[in-house]
């Protein structure tokens, strides 16, 4: 199988809130038309919180997506903050939409909290990564991955870290050799037929590996 990494466009954006919407399975909990918004929602938000990106196309069709941010230079532009804006306020229009986004809210919480867990300054941030369902497994992730490494080694970024939970397959980052930093488990019992959910911080550190 051939993968070829390119950086992202605006036009790839209906694609990846797909893959968002799939990889954190909103249907299980809200209705087709809350999971789109909430897709939305997601991806501006992380569009605020980048500053290198790359998808991943197979067969002429993307299926994996990766956000970095090197927190020295990182800038927003205003057309994201815009757009962030307005899928805020279309999620605040539709009465499902914020009942949702009300629980959602509480994970920055839990981010925040890992956050000082770990107790560390970090340099970097991985702050998107999808992968779809169907390419799971095949080296897409790990080509992706790789792209993120080599990157902030060139951009003399010595840490990063990166949240994941038990909904995604956070084995992938032990075994490529990330550190898992916090836990938090916590259980939105206001969605119905969620089960408990554990939230991670892993951290990776160049300069701690080179010495190990």
């Amino acid at each position: 199988m051939t993968v070829e990494l390119r950086p992202m466009t605006e036009k790839d954006f209906p694609k990846i809130e797909s893959i968002i919407k799939s990889s954190w399975r909103y249907e299980d909990f809200c209705s087709p038309k809350v999971a789109n918004k909430l897709a939305k929602s997601f991806l501006a938000g992380c569009l605020t919180d980048y500053t290198d990106s790359q998808v991943a196309i197979v067969n002429n069709k993307l299926v994996a997506v990766i956000f970095l941010k090197n927190n020295a230079i990182h800038r927003t532009p205003f057309k994201y903050r815009l757009k962030q804006l307005k899928t805020m306020i279309s999620m605040m229009l539709n009465k499902e939409a914020r009942n949702v986004a009300s629980v959602f809210s509480y994970v920055e919480v839990i981010d925040k909290k890992l956050l000082k867990e770990a107790g560390h300054d970090y340099a970097g941030e991985l702050s998107l990564f999808a992968v779809d369902e169907t390419c799971q497994g095949q080296g897409v992730g790990k080509k992706l991955f790789q792209y993120a490494m080599t990157t902030f080694q060139e951009q003399q970024v010595d840490n990063f870290y990166l949240y994941t939970d038990t909904t995604c397959n956070y084995g992938f980052y032990d075994y490529h050799g990330m550190t898992k930093r916090a836990e938090m488990v916590h259980h939105f019992t206001q969605l119905a037929g969620v089960e408990p959910t554990t939230f991670f911080l892993y951290d990776y550190d160049f300069k701690q590996k080179d010495a190990d």
